[in-house]
């Protein structure tokens, strides 16, 4: 039972903040006849379930029929079941709220009976309810400290008092600049504790792991190689190309109307033959100086591991080369 009043604290300051608004609407408004007899079912049900050891279904029905008529007589059984569930806190607040409904004239009887149970139960409660003490350590003269029980943050002009509580569990936390404290405690009824917080430095928050430097990446042993190869293949082709045309114009010289005769011959078959060498040279050369591009390309950090591809296409037309690629 101790334990379950902070599940339930959300549910019962609801409860109360509807009795309050209800306590407004009938200083306008008298209730209807039909509220008067839901309120009449809900604390007979309420009364059952309290017979059948169901506190909290009690405790409902009594929250529900005292959010309709906000009598004395609702207000008690209110204040009953909140006590039979530990929350003293909590019904004493309902009692406070209960005993300042003025006695009408003419008022039931049962309503003047309700306020004598009232206020007999709300000098038992004041005995059972705890007391909690707050000793702070670890904090400069002067600095701020907040403390908070439950969640629930304590006045700084409170902080130094006896903080009254629901016997039970309880968290209470301490936080200052940099530095935090957190101490459960279970305090039996009327029961006075001290609750030490010793203030500790907060850890300092991870920070993400740095990347190391990119280092610049050096040429691939394939671009050295396939780089050297295509400009001695360029070279190749550029100097047989050359000599090819000189035996070409060398021959032409002695022929006539398209006719060679065998002394140009020869200087016709070292043409074909350094045009087929320039040829070659200028295939290999190009071949070569693209497989170094793209062993570059490859090994440059900017590429994030594309995949690379490559196509290169070289064609003679008379004595002109054409070399095309693309990557």
């Amino acid at each position: 039972m101790a334990s379950s009043h902070v599940a339930l604290r959300a549910g019962f300051a609801s409860g109360a903040l509807c009795a309050l608004l209800s306590l407004s609407s009938v200083l306008h408004a008298e209730p209807s006849d039909a509220q008067k007899e839901t309120a009449r079912s809900l604390m007979a049900e309420g009364r059952a379930l309290r017979g059948q050891h169901d506190l909290k279904g009690a405790l409902a029905r009594f929250q529900a029929a005292d959010a309709i008529m906000a009598v004395p007589t609702t207000g008690y059984e209110l204040a009953r079941a909140q006590a039979d569930l530990d929350l003293l806190v909590e019904a004493r607040t309902t009692i406070r709220r209960l005993l300042t409904l003025a006695p009408k004239a003419g008022e039931p009887a049962p309503f003047q009976e309700a306020r004598t149970k009232a206020e007999a139960l709300d000098a038992e409660l004041d005995a059972r309810i705890a007391s909690l003490h707050f000793v702070v350590r670890g904090a400069a003269p002067n600095e701020r400290v907040d403390i908070f029980v439950d969640g629930e943050i304590i006045a700084a002009a409170a902080a130094d008092l006896p903080y009254r509580v629901n016997p039970g569990q309880h968290v209470v936390s301490a936080q200052a600049q940099g530095k935090q404290a957190s101490a459960p405690i279970d305090v039996a009824e009327g029961q006075s504790a001290e609750v030490p917080l010793d203030l500790v430095a907060l850890a300092p928050a991870p920070q993400p792991p740095s990347s190391p430097p990119t280092q610049p990446a050096g040429v691939p042993t394939l671009a050295y190689i396939s780089g050297g190869v295509g400009a001695a293949g360029l070279l190749l082709g550029g100097v047989s190309g050359m000599l090819a045309l000189s035996r070409k114009h060398s021959a032409e010289s002695g022929c006539r109307d398209s006719l060679c005769p065998p002394s140009t011959w020869a200087d016709l078959d070292h043409a074909r033959s350094y045009a087929t060498v320039s040829t070659v040279g200028f295939i290999v050369g190009a071949v070569g100086v693209g497989v170094a591009l793209g062993s570059l390309l490859a090994a440059s950090p900017s590429s994030n591991g594309a995949a690379l591809r490559a196509h290169l296409s070289a064609s003679t037309a008379g004595s002109s080369l054409t070399v095309s690629g693309g990557f």
